[in-house]
């Protein structure tokens, strides 16, 4: 790589007076390895509708491509955990589609606090997938929040191949051995 890249979320209200409700906007920055100046070089939003859409997490695989996962929730939908990718080509500022990762059963009947705990990150060994964690209720009531894990990602992103460099020495010279990993992926549901 020749810069490095940050990508950030945030929840957003809606202006006083729309029909839209809060919404979850990304920005990315990025910042050349030889001056580290960073400048905004993408934003985007999720989907606009009906829901509110808030806790938001991005983040940005090796393809450049950007994550972005979140809460939802309305008058009829219980928070549930969904996500929105933006491939690299089709940098646009909205979302155009989103994926439900897990729905929720139940809403918070006591307090206005939700759980703030959620986090979005790319799989250290394929450096494409995304895995996005969220809280959600099973059923209607005040706690214990259900701790959710899922994964996503786009089929334009060829995965990262490693290779392990041996110095014999202090020569100069360089021996390139293949890395095989080998990486078993079991379906996954947390609770807690």
């Amino acid at each position: 790589r020749t810069a490095a890249w940050l990508s950030l979320a945030h929840s957003i209200s809606a202006p006083t007076g729309s029909p839209a409700r809060p919404h979850v906007v990304w920005f990315e920055l990025s910042a050349p390895w030889t001056q580290q100046v960073w400048s905004l070089t993408g934003s985007g939003a999720s989907v606009a509708g009906p829901e509110s859409r808030w806790l938001g997490a991005a983040a940005i695989n090796s393809a450049q491509e950007i994550g972005l996962g979140y809460t939802t929730s309305s008058d009829v939908i219980s928070p549930s955990l969904r996500f929105a990718l933006w491939p690299r080509a089709e940098m646009t500022p909205a979302a155009s589609s989103e994926v439900e990762l897990w729905p929720g059963a139940g809403v918070q009947t006591i307090g206005n606090f939700w759980n703030d705990r959620a986090g979005l990150s790319v799989d250290p060994v394929d450096g494409c997938a995304f895995w996005e964690t969220g809280v959600h209720l099973d059923a209607s009531g005040t706690s214990p929040w259900q701790t959710r894990i899922g994964r996503f990602r786009s089929n334009g992103c060829t995965p990262v191949t490693y290779a392990l460099r041996v110095w014999p020495d202090a020569a100069d010279a360089c021996v390139e051995v293949p890395l095989a990993l080998t990486v078993y992926a079991l379906p996954m549901t947390a609770t807690s």
